[in-house]
C-alpha cells in the first residue's frame, strides 16, 4: 500500500498536465521512496519506466529495450548504444503523451559517460517537439548534484524542476503503524528517521521483535544499512565511519572530532561537509546572541542509532545474545531519544505555531560557571524584537516538576532581547500536580507525547 506523498504527487500531476516537454529530477537518500512515488505517479499513464542497474552498458540497454517494448508493443531486441535507444523512444512516443522515467541515473552515467550528452541532445531537439515528460531519479545525492548542477555538465539547466524527496516527519511516520501507542511511534520514528522502508520493517510485530529482527542479529539488515550507504557514497567509508564514531561519543567540534577519529583536521572538515550534504550530519549554530561556535552532530536517525546505541552492544550481537542485547538497548534508549524527542518537538512547533525560526541555544552561565543549554528556542522573526518561545524537552520516566520550569526560566534570562517571551514544556511522562497549577497561573504550555500526536 502506498502511503503519503500527497504534495509530491500533486506537483508531479500539475507538471504532467502542461503541454510540451516537461522535465523534473527527483533525488533523495536511499530507501526514501523515490521509486515507489514514481511508480504511483505512472499508474494509469503511458509510461516507460526504466530502472537502471549497477552493471555494464549491455545489461542496462537490454533493460531499457524491455521497458520500451512494454509501452510500444514492439519487441526491440537489444540496442547498440543509447543513441539507438533514444531514437527508438522518439519513434514509440511521437504523437502520444508519454512519461519517460529513468530511475537511478547515476548507475548509467557511471558506466556510460556519454549518456548525459545524448539525453541532453534529445531533450533540446526531438523531445522538445513532443508531448513528453522526462523524469530522472537517483539515490546518490552527490552524483545527482554533480550530473544536474555542474556548470560544465551536459544536463545543466535542462530540468525545470528538482524535487528532493525527504523522509517523513513524525506525524506521517505514524501512518505506518496507526494502531501503535505514541511511545512506540516516537521511538520508531527516532530510530528510522522517517525513512519509509525502515518504517515498514520496524512496524512489523512487536517493538521488541522488530528491534531484534532488524538490528540485534548478526545478519540484520538495518544494522548494516548505514555502512552500506557510506560504501555507496564515498570512496573511503571507513574514514567516514571513524568520524561518525567520534561524533557519537560527544565530539561536536571539528578539532575534537579530528583528534578522536585520527583524521587530519582539514580532511575531517571536508568529510563532515560531504556528510552534511547527504543529511547524515548537521551543523547547528546557537540561536540569538550566544557567542558559542556552531557544532556538528549526527542528524540521521538510523546513523545516530547505529553509532550511539547498536555499536555499544556489538559483542552481544556477535555472540547471538539477543535478549541481553535488547535489554542493553532499552537501557540506552532514553538517552538516545533525548535528541530525537527534541526533533519531534521542533517538528510539532513548525506545524502548529507561528514560529518560523526554530533551533536551540547554548552559552555561558555565569551563575553556575558552566555552559547552559536550552532545548528549543523558537522565534517569529530574525531580530531581537521578535516574539520567542523557550522550551524544555524531557524524555524520561518521571514527570516534569516546577523545578524544570524554574530552571528553564532562569537559563532563558541569559538570552537577551525579544519582545514577548513564552514558555513550553514537553514531557514523555507528563507533569506533576504542582507544575500543572503553576503552568496555569503563568500561562506556560504543557505538552505530553499524546498532545504531540494529536493533529492541530
Amino acid at each position: 500500500m502506498f502511503i503519503g506523498r500527497d504534495a509530491e504527487l500533486k506537483d508531479l500531476e500539475d507538471l504532467y498536465s502542461k503541454p510540451g516537454l516537461r522535465s523534473i529530477a527527483v533525488y533523495g537518500r536511499r530507501r526514501v521512496g523515490k521509486t515507489s512515488l514514481l511508480a504511483e505517479f505512472c499508474e494509469g499513464k503511458r509510461a516507460i519506466f526504466f530502472s537502471a542497474r549497477e552493471g555494464n552498458e549491455t545489461i542496462n540497454l537490454k533493460a531499457y529495450s524491455k521497458a520500451l517494448s512494454e509501452v510500444g508493443g514492439i519487441a526491440w531486441g537489444s540496442f547498440d548504444d543509447y543513441e539507438d535507444a533514444m531514437r527508438a523512444t522518439v519513434e514509440v512516443c511521437r504523437g502520444q503523451k508519454t512519461v519517460l522515467v529513468i530511475d537511478e541515473l547515476p548507475f548509467i552515467t557511471k558506466e556510460s559517460g556519454y549518456f548525459a550528452s545524448t539525453l541532453q541532445h534529445y531533450m533540446d531537439h526531438e523531445f522538445s517537439r513532443m508531448d513528453f515528460m522526462v523524469i530522472v531519479c537517483g539515490s546518490s545525492i552527490g552524483m545527482m548534484d554533480d550530473i544536474l548542477n555542474g556548470r560544465q555538465r551536459p544536463l545543466f539547466g535542462r530540468f525545470s524542476r528538482q524535487m528532493e524527496l525527504k523522509p517523513f516527519d513524525y506525524l506521517d511516520s505514524r501512518k505506518f503503524m496507526p494502531d501503535a501507542d505514541e511511545k512506540r511511534c516516537a521511538e520508531t520514528f527516532g530510530i528510522t528517521g522517517g525513512v519509509p522502508l525502515y518504517l515498514r520493517l520496524m512496524s512489523e510485530g512487536t517493538f521488541k521483535e522488530a528491534l531484534i529482527d532488524n538490528f540485534l542479529k548478526p545478519s540484520s539488515f538495518l544494522r548494516e544499512e548505514p555502512l552500506n550507504i557510506l560504501r555507496q557514497e564515498f570512496a573511503n567509508p571507513s574514514i567516514y565511519s571513524s568520524i561518525l564514531s567520534a561524533m557519537s561519543d560527544g565530539k561536536t567540534r571539528v578539532s575534537h572530532i579530528s583528534d578522536a577519529s585520527g583524521v587530519e583536521m582539514s580532511t575531517c572538515s571536508k568529510y563532515i561537509s560531504s556528510m552534511e550534504l547527504l543529511g547524515i550530519v548537521r551543523r547547528e549554530a546557537p540561536m540569538s546572541n550566544s557567542k558559542k561556535r556552531p557544532v556538528y552532530e549526527i542528524a540521521d536517525g538510523l546513523f545516530r542509532f547505529k553509532y550511539s546505541v547498536i555499536d555499544k552492544v556489538q559483542m552481544l550481537i556477535a555472540r547471538r545474545k539477543e535478549e541481553e542485547a535488547y535489554e542493553s538497548v532499552m537501557r540506552l534508549m532514553p538517552n538516545f531519544m533525548g535528541e530525537r524527542f527534541e526533533t519531534i518537538c521542533r517538528q510539532f512547533l513548525s506545524k502548529s505555531t507561528r514560529y518560523g525560526l526554530i533551533g536551540k541555544w547554548w552559552g555561558n552561565d555565569p551563575e553556575m560557571r558552566t555552559e547552559a543549554e536550552i532545548d528549543i528556542v523558537a522565534a517569529d522573526g530574525v531580530d531581537l524584537t521578535a516574539n520567542v518561545l523557550f522550551g524544555s524537552c524531557k524524555y524520561r520516566s518521571r514527570p516534569m516538576d516546577v523545578r524544570d520550569l524554574e530552571e528553564l526560566i532562569r537559563v532563558s534570562a541569559l538570552v537577551k532581547g525579544y519582545r514577548n517571551r513564552d514558555y513550553a514544556l514537553f514531557s514523555l511522562s507528563g507533569f506533576d500536580e504542582d507544575l500543572v497549577e503553576v503552568a496555569k497561573e503563568r500561562d506556560v504550555k504543557l505538552y505530553t507525547l499524546g498532545d504531540l500526536y494529536r493533529r492541530r
